[in-house]
């Protein structure tokens, strides 16, 4: 069963949602229409991206869509389910991602709202665990289903070598047996696994990818937000492995939405987010980690360079 099937299914379990509160929102605005707050220091950029920035497990690098994204939202109104959906595709458009515009295509990015969500999330584990994200022990399981926010996402990565192998990011690996000489029995490890590399001190060449998002909201806890902001909150979610952050961060940026009592909340995706997003994919994916961080400041900046002198 594929995965939107199975999350299908889990949401009739769970129940659905009723439709989010839509006060009157301005119409959608092109991802050119951005929040300009002038040019911030790069020591500043760089904190906001390492605040962020969510590391792959085994890859150790921030992932992005190498494959076209395919958005689909459960559990409110068609209209709603129109609007997240849209903003999502021009938002991915606008950052650069891969985006497939097929109708039919079959969904990797999963936005489900529902009244149940820890009960939605429970489902999923035991049904499609992998969804969930990479974990090494059970209590690493059970700490990532617990749900603990309005919206939450659960990442699914992948690892790619240089040779273009793709290999999900899960601890169950069908392992591999060593050699230690011609008159050695081999060493079986039922943990590992072999990538293609290259050796230079910028980077070993694998490249972190998002495989699956599972993003789910409970719509009783979003009443008194609108539609706009909340779109562009997803998207953001949907587009990068993101640390949702438990504090304020200190550049206006949409993550701050749903933190406690931030004082600077823009009504939609900023020139922060959305430089983000564009360096996030125009980096070098096969650089380190640090590079990354570094190239991706750099767009930022560049942006908001731009951005200060339209």
């Amino acid at each position: 069963m594929n995965n939107s099937r199975v999350l299908l299914c889990l949401l009739l379990i769970a129940g659905m949602g009723p439709a989010l509160a839509q006060p009157k929102s301005p119409p959608l605005p092109p991802v050119e229409s951005v929040i300009v707050t002038g040019t911030k220091s790069p020591e500043a950029l760089q904190d906001f991206v390492g605040a962020v920035a969510a590391p792959t497990r085994l890859a150790g690098k921030l992932a992005r869509w190498e494959v076209p994204v395919c958005p689909i939202v459960m559990g409110l109104n068609l209209k709603a389910v129109q609007f997240i959906t849209r903003r999502m595709r021009v938002v991915a458009a606008g950052a650069g991602a891969p985006v497939n515009n097929d109708p039919k295509c079959r969904p990797n990015i999963q936005v489900v709202f529902t009244t149940a969500p820890q009960d939605l999330v429970s489902n999923i584990r035991q049904k499609q665990g992998d969804l969930l994200g990479y974990f090494d022990t059970l209590k690493q399981l059970d700490q990532m289903v617990t749900v603990t926010r309005p919206i939450q996402a659960w990442y699914m990565t992948a690892t790619e070598d240089v040779r273009g192998n793709v290999q999900i990011d899960t601890a169950r690996t069908m392992g591999m047996e060593f050699s230690l000489g011609p008159n050695v029995p081999p060493v079986w490890q039922p943990q590992a696994r072999a990538y293609a590399t290259m050796s230079s001190h910028l980077g070993d060449g694998l490249r972190a990818n998002l495989h699956h998002i599972t993003i789910i909201a409970d719509p009783t806890k979003l009443l008194d937000y609108e539609m706009g902001p909340v779109a562009d909150y997803i998207s953001m979610l949907a587009l990068s492995q993101m640390v949702t952050p438990d504090r304020c961060q200190s550049l206006p940026t949409i993550t701050n939405l749903l933190a406690d009592a931030c004082p600077r909340i823009p009504g939609g995706l900023s020139d922060i987010d959305l430089g983000y997003l564009r360096g996030l994919y125009h980096m070098n994916a096969e650089r380190s980690k640090s590079v990354q961080i570094r190239e991706v400041t750099y767009q930022m900046r560049q942006e908001l360079i731009e951005a200060a002198t339209r």
